[in-house]
């Protein structure tokens, strides 16, 4: 199931309000992205339209597991996000030339094909763009052994010393044991 509305049904008199419940397998990039399956997305979106433009202020909620950036470990990650959008049609797309400075208001607009906004890639989007570059299970993260992949968070590395003499930093070793 796909989760769209046709731009013609959203009043241009009044505002038109959603709020209902995503389940994960009707998220698929949040479930590629997580190594857990997560909570349903929970969102609230309300729509004013002028014209073919539609004005959109939403809130998604989700309860994410995703991986630690060092040691993979299964990481919660609580998004609650609150988003404004300008939504216009895509023949309005061809006004960016291929070296066109954005304005604010550019980045804050998104556009949709043949009267359909297709709002569970839009909420989809947002939730991801909400997700912190970088996820750490905790600050003192000591992550994976590059040698043997171990979690130095849960073990400790069995492996040997490495063997520099084959390594191109070899003699960047030499030159420090000289001092």
């Amino acid at each position: 199931m796909t989760l769209r509305l046709a731009v013609a049904e959203i009043p241009e008199t009044h505002l038109l309000e959603l709020q209902d419940q995503l389940p994960p397998d009707e998220t698929p990039r949040l479930m590629k992205l997580a190594v857990e399956p997560h909570s349903e997305l929970v969102f609230n979106i309300v729509f004013k339209r002028q014209g073919k433009a539609v004005n959109t202020q939403g809130r998604v909620q989700v309860q994410l597991y995703i991986p630690c950036d060092r040691c993979l470990d299964s990481v919660a990650h609580e998004v609650d996000e609150t988003f404004h959008l300008l939504l216009l049609p895509e023949e309005q797309l061809n006004h960016l030339g291929p070296e066109t400075i954005l304005s604010t208001q550019d980045l804050d607009t998104r556009y949709y094909d043949k009267g359909w906004l297709e709002l569970g890639e839009l909420l989809e989007e947002q939730t991801m763009l909400a997700l912190p570059l970088k996820v750490l299970c905790s600050a003192t993260c000591q992550g994976l052994c590059g040698n043997c992949g171990v979690n130095l968070n849960h073990a400790e590395c069995r492996c040997s010393e490495p063997d520099f003499l084959d390594s191109p930093f070899a003699a960047l070793q030499k030159l420090n044991n000289d001092d």
